[in-house]
């Protein structure tokens, strides 16, 4: 009941995400977030101007300008690309394009609209975002449920994975030659197909994922209470990504159940732990 806008769903599933790694998705929630303030500051005020608003996804220079006066700016076609977007939008309405649309098309209605040709690109498909999609909102009044968050923080696991990818390929020893980036991988990958031979929820199998990504990078500096410094690094590096003190908790007794000798004490940390030893009865376990 006390969710009444798309700010409080937010807010109400952790805080706004980090800036460092929006995505599409969240890009088009703020600007309906900006479409919902504009509704509401018309409904006090009569003579109140309407938005445009064009998106557009792709890579961008970003730097600082200027002595006397410093300006941090953006260049780039994509810049470029999303400007045409706001000029062929119209007030009140949300313009994207097709690359934008492909991204985010499972979490919101988006209505074609023909082609915008655009300098050194051709033509682009452009789509209108009309909201939420009725399963993934609250009561059908465009506000996001916890499956359309729940799907958004599924997401963001892959940029998490790009982070610890880079951690564990940076920073690990070299001395060591089996708890790797490429074990982890093959336990992130192992923890997927258990999950899902187990039928665990959405929730679950992110949590279990999580942990399985995370259960060995205390190797990075702690050889011998592995276990512990991965979790101390889970706590530092979670909550960039939106994930909850409960979820936190929860990944951290995981990541604990597999050091040895194991004493799981429910069905995730068998789970995981399964995962974990998978190597042994696989044909390729000489190799490993």
């Amino acid at each position: 009941e006390k969710i009444k806008t798309i700010g409080d769903a937010y807010m109400a599933a952790g805080g706004i995400p980090d800036k460092n790694r929006t995505n599409p998705v969240e890009v088009v929630m703020a600007a309906l977030e900006i479409q919902d303030y504009m509704k509401r500051l018309k409904n006090r005020e009569e003579n109140i101007w309407d938005l445009r608003i064009g998106i557009h996804t792709g890579a961008v220079i970003a730097g600082v300008v200027g002595h006397r006066k410093v300006s941090y700016d953006i260049w780039g076609d994509t810049v470029n690309t999303a400007s045409r977007m706001e000029s062929s939008s119209e007030a009140g309405k949300i313009n994207i394009s097709e690359q934008t649309y492909e991204l985010v098309k499972d979490f919101f209605i988006c209505e074609y609209r023909g082609k915008m040709p655009v300098k050194y690109k051709g033509e682009i498909d452009m789509y209108f975002v009309k909201g939420i999609r009725p399963e993934l909102s609250v009561n059908l009044k465009n506000i996001p449920n916890k499956r359309f968050l729940l799907q958004l923080q599924m997401l963001r696991f892959h940029d998490l994975e790009d982070v610890i990818h880079e951690k564990l390929e940076n920073e690990l020893p070299h001395n060591l030659f089996f708890h790797d980036l490429k074990h982890t991988m093959e336990v992130v990958t192992h923890v997927e197909l258990i999950g899902r031979a187990e039928n665990i929820s959405d929730e679950e199998q992110l949590i279990l994922k999580t942990a399985a990504l995370l259960h060995d990078l205390g190797y990075i500096d702690d050889f011998e209470n592995h276990e512990q410094r991965s979790t101390e690094l889970a706590r530092d590096i979670l909550p960039a990504f939106n994930y909850s003190s409960a979820q936190v908790n929860q990944i951290c007794k995981l990541v604990l159940s597999t050091k040895y000798p194991f004493k799981p004490g429910n069905h995730l940390e068998k789970m995981l732990i399964d995962a974990d030893l998978s190597y042994l009865g696989r044909s390729d376990y000489t190799s490993n």
